[in-house]
């Protein structure tokens, strides 16, 4: 018996499909992760290459190799791949809530810019930084929320000006990890998931197909979630 397909209107939130950072190393290997999430029955990818403040001179450069990357891979992979949306994993660093073109830095066409905490914990400072992001309009995704220790959630968790990204490995297994998230999951508190690709893994997309389907009907507030977020963006094409 063949799988149950997904959802239709399901989003991999959290992708690094396009070849300027090390989450795909040439136009080949974009096209080869287009096609894994096409197969799977992804309906729509978040491409968001990594920003760091401090090896760019200016935002509008980063988005001038975005954007020519976007396009490049639109006019490689053609008809039937899941819709391009772009955005970027914005490291929080000291002074980047100051920083000039932040916004453009959102999912394009949204108000809604995904945020990397750093990995090693953060301090007072860093909540700051999200915090006058924020007060500049923007609506904070924090990423990967499961990559973080979980006693420095609590500095995270429940402020209503914030939405939260998961990647799927987390809903597996049966660690404490994988028990928090997925409880988060049951309780609709994740606005979107991501598979965070980067490369072509030699098992494919199973693990992640997995995951979403581990998620069961929860998938479909997560959906719900991610479509009102992606209301207003705008596709790339090419």
């Amino acid at each position: 018996m063949a799988p149950r397909p997904l959802p239709a209107g399901t989003v991999d939130f959290h992708t690094h499909i396009l070849p300027i950072d090390h989450g795909s190393r040439d136009l080949d290997m974009a096209v080869g992760q287009m096609q894994l999430l096409r197969d799977a029955g992804i309906s729509a990818v978040v491409a968001t290459p990594h920003f760091y403040a401090h090896n760019e001179r200016a935002v509008s450069d980063f988005l001038a190799r975005r954007d020519a990357a976007a396009k490049a891979l639109c006019e490689a992979v053609g008809e039937g791949a899941p819709r391009l949306y772009l955005g970027a994993e914005v490291l929080v660093s000291r002074g980047v809530s100051e920083m000039e073109g932040l916004s453009e830095l959102a999912i394009r066409g949204t108000d809604v810019i995904l945020l990397e905490m750093p990995l090693g914990g953060w301090s007072d400072g860093h909540l700051r930084e999200v915090e006058k992001i924020a007060s500049r309009g923007l609506v904070p995704m924090l990423a990967h929320l499961d990559r973080y220790p979980l006693p420095m959630l609590d500095s995270l968790y429940d402020d209503p000006r914030y939405l939260y990204q998961v990647n799927l490995g987390a809903l597996l297994g049966f660690s404490r990890v994988a028990c928090y998230f997925r409880r988060m999951l049951r309780d609709g508190a994740i606005a979107a998931l991501g598979s965070d690709l980067h490369g072509i893994p030699s098992a494919g997309y199973r693990k992640h197909l997995a995951a979403l389907r581990k998620a069961g009907e929860h998938l479909l507030t997560v959906n719900a979630h991610t479509s009102e977020i992606l209301a207003t963006a705008i596709p790339t094409r090419a």
